[in-house]
């Protein structure tokens, strides 16, 4: 598995993580971004690409340091 892979799956269950530590599901961060739940569900999923400004949105939506996103410490709340 290449490193970008694993940046990929690492950065998925961050964020999946996150969202479930607080409880919500996929709809509501998405409206919290202002995005589509099926976008949010592909960068869960690790099938995309992301833009340094929206790791920036999905750590201030989830109240996380954007570096934990991208870390493989486990998230803890």
């Amino acid at each position: 598995m290449s490193n970008a892979t694993k940046l990929k799956k690492t950065f998925a269950e961050q964020i999946k993580q996150a969202r479930l530590s607080l409880g919500m599901t996929q709809d509501q961060l998405a409206e919290r971004l202002g995005m589509e739940q099926a976008d949010l569900s592909d960068l869960e999923q690790g099938q995309r690409n992301v833009q340094l400004t929206t790791i920036n949105r999905l750590a201030t939506a989830l109240g996380v340091d954007p570096a934990i996103l991208l870390s493989s410490d486990p998230i803890l709340r």
